[in-house]
C-alpha cells in the first residue's frame, strides 16, 4: 500500500518532516537544525502499512530469495514511478523491521537513505492465566501491578472487554476527542468516528473494546483488532479529568487485553511504537525499526549528510528516547 502524506495527514507518525526533525534534534540536542529542509520532503509517498510501525512488502512464503528480491525491486520501481507521477517530493518506508533483510537490502540498493528510527513493542503470550503473566516480573514489579489493581478497585473502577458495537460509538468518540484536545493533531470528530466504525463494520467479530468504567460511565478505553492469533490495540483514550493518577492506561491497554488474549488463544499483542518505557515495564520486547527515505535527486546528498548520525541503533534504556 502507498499513501500520499502531507501536513494534513491525520497521523503525525507518518509525517516524514516531523519524524526526521524529531530524530535529529533528539540525537544531536546541541546542534541547531532547520526544519525547512525536511519540510521540502512533503508531499511524501509513504509505502507499507499506514498504521505506524509496519512497513512491509508482502511476499509469498516458500518463494526463493532471488525471486523475492526481483519482486521487491519491481514494487520499488513502480512506487517510484507513482511518486513522480503524483508530484511526491520523496517516498519512504518509515518502519522496517531490523530482520527484514531482503527489503532492507533492496532499499539500500535503490539509494534510499537509511536511519535507525525506533522500536515497536510486542508482548508474546505464553501463559495460561493472568497469574502466569504476573509471574514473569520481578517481585517489585508484581507489587506495583497488584497495587495498581487495588487502586482501581478502591476507586470503583470496573474493567471489561466488549464487542465494538454501534451503541458505544458516541462515548468512545467523545473520549478520543479529549485525546486530540490534550495532545493536538488535525483529526476531526468525523475522522475518529469513521475510523472506529471501519473496525466495527469490516471486522465485526474481531473488534473489541477494553473499557474502564466507574458506575455507568465509561472513563477510558482501548479498541483492539483481533486478527488470527494476534491482537492490535488501535484507538486509546481517557476521561483525563477523571483519570488523574489512576492507572487506567495499564488497565485497558495491558491488563484486560492480556486476560482476553489468554482466554482466546492470542499468541502476540502488537503494541506498536511510542511509550517505550511504559510498554517494556509491562513485559514487552522491543523490535528495532529502521526508516528509509528517498528524495528527488537534487536533495539526496544533503539528506544523507543530515542523517549520517542516525544509522546506529539506540539501545533500550540508554536514556535517549528514539
Amino acid at each position: 500500500m502507498c499513501y500520499q502524506i502531507d501536513e494534513h495527514a491525520p497521523l503525525v507518525f507518518t509525517w516524514i518532516d516531523k519524524v526526521l526533525l524529531h530524530l535529529v534534534t533528539r540525537r544531536e540536542p546541541d546542534r541547531l537544525h532547520d526544519g525547512g529542509f525536511f519540510y521540502r520532503l512533503l508531499p511524501n509517498l509513504l509505502c507499507g502499512g499506514r498504521q505506524a510501525a509496519y512497513s512491509r512488502v508482502p511476499r509469498l512464503s516458500g518463494m526463493n530469495e532471488d525471486l523475492q528480491r526481483g519482486l521487491v525491486d519491481q514494487l520499488l520501481s513502480a512506487a517510484e514511478e507513482t511518486a513522480s507521477s503524483i508530484g511526491s517530493r520523496s517516498f519512504s518506508f518509515l518502519y522496517v523491521d531490523a530482520d527484514d533483510a531482503i527489503l532492507r537490502e533492496r532499499l539500500r540498493a535503490a539509494n534510499f537513505a537509511e536511519f535507525f528510527h525506533t522500536y515497536r513493542c510486542v508482548l508474546d503470550i505464553s501463559w495460561s492465566d493472568f497469574d502466569g503473566y504476573l509471574g514473569q516480573f520481578s517481585s517489585y514489579r508484581r507489587v506495583v501491578i497488584r497495587r495498581e489493581l487495588r487502586k482501581l478497585g478502591d476507586a470503583g473502577v470496573v474493567t471489561e472487554i466488549r464487542q465494538l458495537t454501534e451503541d458505544l460509538m458516541p462515548i468512545l468518540v467523545e473520549l478520543e476527542l479529549q485525546l486530540v484536545r490534550k495532545y493536538g493533531g488535525p483529526r476531526t470528530r468525523e475522522q475518529l468516528e469513521r475510523n472506529l466504525r471501519t473496525l466495527a463494520v469490516y471486522l465485526p467479530h474481531e473488534s473489541v473494546v477494553a473499557m474502564a468504567a466507574c458506575g455507568d460511565v465509561i472513563r477510558g478505553f482501548a479498541a483492539l483488532a483481533h486478527w488470527r492469533q494476534e491482537l492490535y490495540p488501535r484507538n486509546v483514550s481517557f476521561d483525563y479529568g477523571f483519570q488523574r493518577k489512576l492507572p487506567l492506561y495499564f488497565a485497558v491497554v495491558f491488563y484486560e487485553p492480556v486476560k482476553y488474549a489468554i482466554r482466546n488463544g492470542v499468541k502476540r499483542i502488537e503494541y506498536g511504537i511510542g511509550s517505550l518505557d511504559a510498554k517494556i515495564s509491562r513485559g514487552c520486547r522491543g523490535v528495532p525499526l529502521y526508516g528509509y527515505v528517498k528524495p528527488d535527486e537534487y536533495e539526496q546528498n544533503e539528506l544523507k549528510l543530515l542523517l549520517a548520525g542516525l544509522r546506529e541503533q539506540v539501545p533500550i534504556g540508554s536514556g535517549v528516547d528514539p
